[in-house]
């Protein structure tokens, strides 16, 4: 027994160099033939997260980047084109420095060093994660699609929607000031990203890259934003919460009543005709005003 031990220990160090080794190879070759979108999303930092790489997670922000590094792949663009057109968005400090080749080949060093330990783990960790995995699956959580009142509601939500989004609220302060200036993580950064997910109808995304950049900034404009996306993305129950704070906040802000009252419709809620009229009553010539009366049967 103990004699097969240090044979045994030999076969996995050897065995996992040779893993290692195929690794490395395998990802140079990649590099070098294959993912592009891959390596740029690697030399980018995510904005909305602490220290990862655009590659590495899984935020709604950096999804939005990684379809952006891919849409602009599709277009003929270069890495180095990408690259300049995100520094352009979001300011030198989205570029991620020594994000090369470099760290693949380095991680070599430590396993050549520790290979005997390692070896030693893999092989515990395996039979424990063979155990865990069976055991442990998160449970499906049913996402509950929201059910619009009637055909007439959604079309006065997508209609009333886009010009909303397009003229209605203001852009927030910092978002109004060049991008190239500030930092991934910034307000205007932020606000940036949100806007090219909105581009692309990634409405989740635009809303949680809104939702970080709310967290930056008091602008009641910011969270409005976030709460019409949640909107667009049928998620009326998270827009209903965040217009409504704005709406306690800002009691006789138009927009953030025409929200509430929107949300508050596709989701079923009573209180929506209520508050809709509220939104008449505040601003009777507000370029909504029209469709919302129509929906509400008043006026003409």
């Amino acid at each position: 027994m103990t004699g097969r031990a240090p044979k045994l220990l030999t076969a996995l160090v050897f065995a996992l160099l040779a893993f290692g080794a195929v690794l490395i190879l395998a990802e140079s070759v990649g590099r070098g033939s294959g993912d592009p979108a891959q390596e740029i999303a690697a030399g980018l930092s995510c904005p909305s997260c602490a220290g990862q790489s655009v590659a590495e997670s899984d935020s709604p922000v950096a999804v939005s980047m990684r379809h952006t590094i891919a849409q602009q792949l599709s277009q003929g663009r270069t890495p180095d084109q990408i690259r300049n057109w995100f520094v352009g968005r979001y300011g030198p400090d989205v570029l991620r420095t020594g994000s090369g080749t470099g760290p693949s080949a380095l991680w070599l060093v430590p396993l050549v060093a520790v290979a005997g330990v390692t070896a030693v783990a893999l092989v515990a960790r395996r039979t424990q994660l063979a155990s865990i995995t069976g055991a442990r699956r998160p449970g499906i959580t049913v996402h509950r699609r929201a059910v619009f009142v009637s055909v007439g509601a959604l079309a006065t939500v997508v209609v009333a929607g886009v010009a909303l989004s397009g003229r209605w609220i203001d852009p927030p302060p910092d978002a109004a000031e060049p991008v190239a200036a500030s930092a991934p993580g910034s307000v205007a950064g932020l606000v940036a990203t949100a806007e090219d997910a909105e581009s692309r109808g990634d409405f989740a995304s635009a809303a949680e890259a809104y939702r970080s950049a709310g967290q930056l900034s008091e602008d009641p404009a910011i969270r409005l934003r976030q709460a019409f996306s949640l909107l667009r993305a049928e998620q009326p129950e998270s827009a209903i919460e965040v217009a409504d704070a704005v709406v306690r906040a800002n009691p006789k802000d138009p927009d953030a009543m025409l929200i509430l009252g929107l949300a508050q419709r596709a989701s079923g809620d009573p209180a929506a005709d209520q508050t809709l009229r509220r939104f008449l009553a505040l601003r009777p010539t507000h370029p909504a005003a029209g469709e919302v009366g129509r929906l509400l049967g008043v006026g003409g």
